[in-house]
């Protein structure tokens, strides 16, 4: 599929829901982009700039990897997860709450996370990058935080701003820790949305991150085969059901994947 042909057929799958999907996809052969800088309700995407965070205070020595957290049954939060399913009392250390965090999208991890790196410094980090509609309000799953207005953004250009500050190098990060952040974005267990048409004989490699709420769904996306690079960020915001989001953004992919197939 040629370049022209896949912004059409983009341009044709969103055409209905234009004000309600973002779209920023860069590829070496040009920008498709829709309401990429509209700011919409970050989900679970925002836990990128935490894993980047996480990782800068690493390399700076601000936190060891292997701390360990305790988490108490006060801490647990409900939504996407695992340790709030465990029994009462869990230790873990820095490393497994950001390994967590992304590749089943734990909320108390999340959480925990946020405490020890503190949410102002991870909106200082977005700052930096050049993302300005990526900002932290609240913690995750904090109900009253939500009822007095508070919430998380993003944006799909801030999104897709971020991955390439992981991907490619920079002066903010070794690579050591760029591939230890590009690995555990591999491991990322949900691959219902941009992934969801591929095969391993396709040979495309995803790093990338999911995000939903009620009417929400979201996916951030490195795609790599034999080189060849695709940054993609799709966000879909007041859509419902939310497979409606769902089948928009799979088959984005699938178009992406066409495309890289060539």
């Amino acid at each position: 599929m040629k370049f022209s042909e896949l912004k059409e057929r983009i341009g044709q799958e969103i055409e209905d829901v234009t004000e309600k999907i973002s779209v920023y996809i860069e590829t070496d052969e040009g920008v498709i982009a829709n309401q990429e800088t509209t700011k919409r309700k970050a989900a679970s995407l925002i836990k990128v700039p935490i894993l980047m965070e996480g990782y800068r205070q690493i390399e700076n020595k601000e936190i060891h990897p292997d701390a360990l957290v305790y988490i108490d049954q006060d801490m647990r939060v409900g939504g996407c997860g695992v340790i709030s399913y465990l029994s009462s009392g869990h230790v873990g250390s820095i490393q497994n709450m950001l390994e967590l965090m992304i590749i089943v999208s734990d909320n108390t991890a999340t959480n925990v996370l946020l405490n020890r790196l503190q949410i102002d410094k991870v909106n200082k980090l977005a700052r930096s990058i050049g993302c300005s509609e990526t900002v932290i309000e609240r913690m995750l799953m904090d109900k009253e935080a939500q009822s007095a207005g508070l919430d998380n953004y993003t944006s799909a250009k801030d999104m897709v701003l971020l991955l390439k500050t992981i991907f490619e190098n920079n002066d903010l990060y070794r690579q050591e820790s760029r591939l230890h952040m590009l690995e555990i974005l591999a491991n990322q267990q949900f691959r219902h949305k941009l992934p969801l048409y591929a095969e391993e004989k396709d040979g495309v490699k995803f790093y990338h991150k999911t995000g939903e709420l009620e009417g929400v769904e979201h996916d951030a996306a490195i795609m790599e085969k034999k080189g060849r690079i695709i940054y993609a960020a799709v966000l879909a915001e007041n859509l419902y059901p939310n497979a409606r989001g769902q089948r928009h953004i799979s088959s984005i992919g699938r178009l992406l994947m066409e495309y890289l197939n060539i």
